[in-house]
């Protein structure tokens, strides 16, 4: 599943001060909590994109995300940024048969330079590929990890 969520009146917050790391956390808390792995993200200033799927029985990647930005959203908040966090829906979608994964990964992975925030994918600090559960590495391709 992909999702897209985006900040309150499209504030540029989610790469100020620790707002990054706190987000990375909250998603990986929320991905192992709802039997759930992320494998790819972008943090944007001003809203998130992250791919993920259900990784065992009971898993519901729905519920992730509804958690995630209830949790993030409360925890960016306590950094002192103005609450509201997150605009109220998020975007989500299948992947569709005639879209390859990979294809999704790299949209995901090239928005900070179609934005103009950097020349490459691998110069912007938060993104990664974490790999795909379903495979036997899950190592990224730039080693990085939430």
């Amino acid at each position: 599943m992909f999702f897209s969520g985006t900040t309150h009146r499209r504030q540029p917050i989610l790469v100020a001060g620790d707002a990054p790391a706190t987000l990375k956390q909250a998603m990986a808390e929320a991905a192992t909590s709802h039997g759930c792995a992320i494998i790819a993200y972008c943090i944007m200033p001003d809203h998130l994109h992250f791919l993920t799927c259900v990784t065992r029985e009971g898993g519901n990647v729905r519920r992730m995300a509804d958690w995630l930005k209830r949790v993030s959203g409360y925890r960016i908040s306590r950094l002192g940024l103005d609450a509201p966090i997150w605009q109220r829906s998020f975007w989500d979608r299948h992947k569709r048969e005639h879209e390859s994964t990979e294809d999704i990964v790299a949209y995901i992975l090239n928005n900070p330079m179609l934005e103009a925030l950097c020349e490459r994918p691998d110069d912007w600090p938060h993104s990664a590929f974490l790999g795909y559960p379903w495979s036997e590495h899950r190592d990224g391709s730039n080693g990085r990890r939430i």
